[in-house]
């Protein structure tokens, strides 16, 4: 996992932010942010197949 510094302005729709919280149900452990994949909807792979 890389930490980076990222703001607020920068969520989009694409993005999914998850909010992890300590076992009191109050403290923040982590957040995460991903992004959606983007392409072509074959894994990333890209390309054309067929004739």
């Amino acid at each position: 996992m890389v930490e980076t510094e990222n703001s607020m302005n920068e969520l989009t729709s694409s993005i999914t932010l998850s909010i992890y919280y300590q076992d009191d149900g109050k403290t923040i452990e982590k957040i995460t942010i991903r992004k959606k994949r983007t392409g072509d909807g074959q894994g990333g792979q890209g390309g054309k197949t067929g004739n």
